[in-house]
């Protein structure tokens, strides 16, 4: 599971500390463990790697990747959050956390489904400004 978590209009972005894509930019987020929900899940590995404490305000989408050297299918659960309290603070598998807007972005992005999640939220503020005009 990951986070998108916003602020204004901007989104944090996590650059990985190790590989896979070591150095390249990601939502926050990772593995569950056993008999957690997603949304505890993710709440724990934000608080882990951020030191943060998040609110899931709702399920963005379900993104289907691989994962690590044996190329492993992956279903990653992504959900529209907003940082509730703490102030940002990478962990050791964090190389740097920042807040991004959507149009200055970083070029070195880790997994497809970072790049497809971008794309998505892009097309759904797009959607947005057009029926507020």
């Amino acid at each position: 599971m990951a986070a998108v978590i916003q602020r204004k209009n901007k989104i944090l972005l996590v650059q990985r500390a190790h590989e896979p894509f070591k150095l390249c930019w990601d939502f926050p987020g990772g593995f569950l463990e056993a008999g957690e929900s997603p949304q505890e899940g993710l709440q724990r590995e934000v608080k882990e790697e951020l030191q943060i404490e998040i609110e899931l305000s709702a399920l963005f989408g379900v993104y289907d990747d691989h994962y690590g050297p044996e190329g492993e299918p992956v279903l990653i659960v992504y959900y529209l959050c907003r940082q509730r309290a703490g102030l940002v603070n990478p962990q050791e598998e964090i190389a740097d956390a920042r807040w991004f807007e959507l149009n200055a972005l970083p070029e070195a992005l880790a997994f497809h489904h970072t790049t497809a999640v971008l794309a998505d939220l892009r097309k759904r503020l797009m959607k947005f400004d057009e029926q507020v005009r």
